[in-house]
């Protein structure tokens, strides 16, 4: 695990850098997703946005109320979340936010948001 404020550090590094980032999500079965696109503001304790390079989509979520940040390989992620990210993003390291459960239920693993910057060669 790593604090917040570590966290935090990365997307300001992404973002003063205007590097490129991979965010992928799924919920058990029901639904996935994956943005590209760029951290779109100086990351704060309560909002962090990612604008996608097709100018039409947005990611906006409050980081102080992530259940915890981790670093992960993609290897590690849960079905159907691996088979979701692209190949050529699986041999990157990811920033993973815990979503919160809105009932806590003890054994019942939180859904995840994966971050990624991609290096040129994988953007397309």
């Amino acid at each position: 695990m790593i604090r917040l404020e570590e966290a935090l550090l990365i997307f300001e590094g992404w973002f003063s850098e205007e590097k490129t980032i991979l965010c992928t999500s799924s919920l058990h079965a029901c639904w996935g997703f994956s943005l590209v696109g760029r951290v779109a503001a100086t990351p704060t304790q309560t909002e962090v946005a990612i604008d996608g390079l097709d100018g039409r989509s947005r990611l906006i979520f409050d980081p102080s109320k992530i259940e915890g940040f981790e670093y992960s390989e993609p290897e590690h992620a849960p079905e159907p979340l691996r088979s979701q990210i692209p190949e050529n993003s699986r041999k990157l390291s990811f920033l993973v936010a815990g979503l919160p459960l809105r009932t806590p239920v003890p054994l019942l693993p939180r859904d995840k948001l994966f971050f990624s910057e991609l290096p040129p060669e994988m953007q397309r």
